[in-house]
């Protein structure tokens, strides 16, 4: 599953970043040209609502919906802060893909 949702996410959102529509800034580890951490958070939230529903008692045929709802939830509600966050340091300043498509 690890790496299903890592090289999945990889794939994705390099492919996203070729068209242009919009970039990330550099990080220490990347894969192509986005950094290691999108496809482990993306990876955790999968992880997290699966152990979630193997708790409930929810139909089989559900479960990759909601999950499904669950990363694009968690995608809603990070994006907005990343496009307000903006660190500068030592002159040189870090942003996020958001600010990329402003500037």
């Amino acid at each position: 599953m690890f790496c299903f949702s890592v090289l999945n996410a990889a794939v994705f959102e390099n492919f996203a970043t070729l068209m242009g529509w919009y970039a990330y800034g550099r990080s220490l580890i990347m894969i192509g040209n986005v950094p290691i951490t999108i496809p482990i958070i993306e990876y955790l939230v999968i992880y997290v609502t699966l152990r979630m529903l193997r708790h409930m008692s929810i139909p089989t045929w559900c479960k990759p919906f909601i999950v499904g709802f669950s990363e694009m939830l968690f995608d809603f509600t990070l994006d907005p802060v990343a496009v307000r966050m903006v660190y500068s340091t030592a002159e040189i300043p870090f942003r996020n893909w958001a600010m990329d498509l402003v500037h």
